[in-house]
């Protein structure tokens, strides 16, 4: 088996902030700007297979832009990302269900797309349309549904098409990807939480301290792109939050 799941080498990511001011500038003759934005600003960082570690950072520090480098979304300007495992990135849902097709027909489509069996497909289907209490719903079209309802669909579709395994790589985006109603969020938290003790690699980005505390074996703390601080849970959240004190004084 692979030991490590996630290896980063000077990782860069940036943006040309200024693209579009110059092109409006050559539409209007104006002046442009040539200013260059990086999110991330040489990041080397190894995840160990199993590993839980959790990612603090203000806003803008470059957390879920590390995130989508990950899980390939983004491409790195310089450096590299090397992922071993099979990555799950839980944000961003909706995009990639049929509008015009009913729940259970994207449900299909996605146990097809996951290697489910036929012989485990209505099993599986069920399953899904169970956790996500869209029973009722299963022969609706998606673009009959509400922003929850698509929200839960989509999560528990494809949490719930993979089987548990150690090459699992969950990239959790607290603030986007378990975003609805409460009981949404706790059944989500319940599904990640077996998908966790089953042995799955973590990446998991909050602004909840306490929950990275019980969650995570270690805590990187990014600031303006770069790493600030790596290490064991409790200490990285200390440092973080006496900083984070002294700048509102």
């Amino acid at each position: 088996m692979i030991k490590n799941a996630i290896e980063i080498s000077n990782l860069v990511k940036e943006y040309d902030a200024g693209r579009v001011r110059r092109l409006l500038s050559v539409a209007l003759g104006t002046a442009g700007s040539n200013a260059i934005r990086r999110p991330l600003e040489c990041v080397s960082l190894i995840v160990p297979r199993g590993q839980r570690l959790g990612i603090v950072g203000g806003n803008g520090s470059g957390k879920t832009t590390l995130l989508r480098c990950i899980a390939g979304i983004l491409k790195p300007t310089t450096g590299t990302v090397i992922v071993n495992g099979s990555p799950f990135y839980a944000s961003g849902f909706g995009s990639a269900l049929s509008k015009g097709m009913t729940v259970y027909e994207n449900l299909r489509v996605i146990a097809a797309l996951s290697g489910i069996e036929n012989v485990h497909l209505e099993e599986t289907i069920s399953r899904v349309l169970q956790d996500a209490d869209l029973n009722e719903y299963r022969n609706t079209r998606v673009a009959e549904l509400s922003s929850g309802m698509i929200s839960r669909l989509s999560f528990f579709s494809l949490m719930g098409m993979r089987e548990a395994g150690h090459d699992d790589i969950l990239l959790l985006d607290e603030a986007t990807s378990l975003a609805g109603d409460e009981s949404f969020r706790e059944r989500a938290r319940e599904t990640v939480a077996r998908r966790m003790n089953g042995g799955a690699t973590v990446v998991m980005v909050s602004h909840s301290l306490g929950s990275l505390a019980e969650s995570c074996d270690r805590i990187v703390w990014l600031k303006n792109g770069e790493i600030c601080m790596d290490g064991e849970p409790q200490a990285v959240i200390d440092a973080y939050r006496s900083v984070a004190i002294s700048s509102r004084k």
